[in-house]
């Protein structure tokens, strides 16, 4: 939910979403920043 509220468009900003650290960007972030930008 914070994710598409927020919709970040760089790893500082997926970081700020509620649930998303270090480890879950560096497995799913880059996927994730493909798609919220091309969105």
């Amino acid at each position: 939910k914070d994710l598409s509220a927020k919709v970040p468009q760089n790893k500082e900003e997926m970081l700020e979403v509620h649930g998303i650290g270090e480890v879950k960007f560096e497995r799913y972030g880059e996927a994730f920043l493909e798609l919220l930008v091309s969105a």
